[in-house]
């Protein structure tokens, strides 16, 4: 290849980007970038070696890309530290092209920046300028695609052992795919079963292989039969991208599952529009809630029907799970079906009837979980509920306060028998050590002692209030727990379960345990 002919001695026009390829923003996982300059680039310029004190070219996350990082990209190498938030490339200049290639494969779904340096140079040294024609390195944001799709589990026990009667072979992506049928989803080996069905989920990304009936007896697959359960490379992302083909070893048990699948424990939790159903299996099962106004079809109200159950663990003859019925109004009945079906094809079902009812106007107001100094944990702990009823006295007894911790674990607070709320009343709930000193007086009639108290966390938590029924009053998620002995104040006793609705107490007015949040008045700090 002949070599590039000398620039003029006057040439001071400087390079810029014009285009880079893919000029998609969101690309796979493997992209390789061409970028076009208006001149001729001096390769002596341009590496992506962050050893090197010519490197010039880096991509990293959007997030490490700020001007420090801008700063040491043009004071090059990198340090060690700095080496870690890179990707690793190889960088070739033909002319007036950079391409940028990636040695490993990018974290899917990832936003990163390419980043060009002004100290790449033409060949007259001129230094590479932005849009102002001022030199200035180039910066070009892109997001990685999900990857390749693959096959992210199955619902095959861990030794792959399955019952000869088994029904549904479940497979889920870990991403949506398409051209999942009969031929790219198999289960083939000792006398290939017959296959009814495969069916995909709304979101396409879980697979159902259903095995047809068998003409007599039990058995869909030979006793200790050998099977391969396969997804093949021609399904595909949504981008194209074949799935990385899959293939995972079953073998059939000896006997047959002839044992029942089973509902119990089924109860509904009802809102003002919306209910919880809750229910037990005696198997495995997929499960789904079919509901409508009492007396009428089951027909899901028009929302996507039938609601379907989530499975919330269990084992051993007991399998907990819950559906979320919407859609529901205020003050009417309904009935509900629950459909619960094991890997065998055995069918339970039960029925049940709810009414919904206007939630009582009760919040949670305040609360504070750092003790002032000089009152241990949890001494100086409180909640205050509050009504905003307009005229009904509340009996709040046997209601809880549940606190989940950033951890996921969950403690109650239950307040005692004999308690009620007055129409803008309030109530604080406290251990059975509280020290009221630090806060002035808090009348006994505006008190209620909780002789089980929770135990505030001094962290991020999640408090929820709930009626004596298990419904769902009121809640918050704070954003931050404000510690030293400030506590955290709803901005007014209407205002919506977010944590915008909530904010320190006032340094000039302090806690307000038993009255009106400092906050009401006068604004946040």
């Amino acid at each position: 290849m002949a070599a590039c002919p000398p620039p003029p001695e006057d040439d001071d026009t400087p390079p810029r980007v014009l285009s880079v390829e893919p000029a998609t923003p969101v690309v796979p996982v493997t992209v390789s970038f061409t970028v076009r300059f208006s001149e001729t680039l001096d390769e002596a310029t341009v590496s992506g070696d962050v050893t090197a004190d010519n490197l010039s070219v880096a991509v990293a996350t959007r997030a490490e890309v700020d001007d420090a990082f801008l700063s040491d990209l043009k004071n090059p190498p990198f340090s060690e530290t700095r080496q870690d938030d890179v990707v690793a490339l190889s960088v070739s200049v033909r002319g007036d092209h950079l391409t940028v290639t990636h040695t490993a494969p990018l974290v899917p779904l990832t936003a990163y920046v390419l980043a060009i340096s002004d100290n790449v140079r033409d060949q007259a040294s001129n230094p590479l300028v932005g849009p102002d024609g001022l030199a200035a390195p180039f910066l070009y944001d892109f997001t990685t695609d999900a990857g390749s799709p693959e096959v992210a589990a199955t619902d095959v026990p861990g030794n792959g052992i399955v019952v000869p009667n088994r029904k549904y072979f479940r497979v889920t992506f870990n991403q949506p795919v398409r051209n999942v049928g009969t031929d790219t989803l198999t289960l083939t080996g000792a006398s290939t079963p017959a296959v009814s069905a495969v069916l995909m989920n709304e979101a396409r990304t879980e697979a159902t292989l259903v095995l047809a009936d068998p003409a007599s007896g039990c058995e869909r697959l030979v006793p200790a039969g050998q099977y391969a359960l396969s997804a093949s490379a021609a399904i595909v992302a949504d981008t194209g991208q074949p799935l990385v083909a899959f293939t995972l070893p079953v073998t059939a048990g000896a006997a047959c599952d002839t044992a029942a699948n089973t509902l119990r424990d089924v109860e509904a939790v009802a809102g003002e529009v919306s209910a919880t159903v809750r229910y037990v299996t005696s198997k495995a099962s997929v499960t789904e809630v079919w509901f409508g106004v009492a007396g009428g079809a089951l027909d899901c109200l028009g929302a996507p029907c039938p609601a379907l159950g989530v499975a919330a663990g269990g084992g051993s003859g007991s399998f907990t799970h819950t559906a979320q019925l919407a859609g529901l109004t205020v003050d009417v009945g309904y009935d509900y079906l629950v459909v619960a079906e094991d890997e065998v094809g055995s069918v339970a079902q039960a029925r049940g009837s709810l009414t919904t009812a206007p939630l009582p106007k009760i919040t949670i107001n305040e609360f504070l979980a750092d003790s002032p100094d000089g009152v241990s944990d949890p001494d100086g702990e409180f909640i205050e509920l509050t009504s905003f009823e307009p005229s009904a006295t509340v009996d709040v007894s046997g209601w809880l306060v549940e606190e989940t911790t950033a951890a996921g674990s969950v403690k109650t607070c239950t307040l005692p028998a004999a308690t009620s709320i007055v129409p803008g009343g309030f109530l604080v709930m406290v251990p059975s050590g509280f020290d009221e000193a630090p806060y002035g007086d808090v009348p006994d009639n505006v008190r209620a002692t909780v002789t089980s108290w929770c135990g505030l966390n001094n962290e991020d938590i999640t408090l929820l209030l709930k009626d004596a029924g298990g419904r769902p009053i009121a809640g918050i998620s704070t954003p931050s727990e404000p510690g030293n002995g400030k506590s955290l104040e709803r901005i007014a006793p209407e205002a919506p379960d977010d944590p915008a609705s909530f904010c320190a107490s006032r340094s000039d007015v302090g806690p307000t345990p038993g009255a009106e949040n400092g906050v009401v008045s006068r604004g946040c700090e």
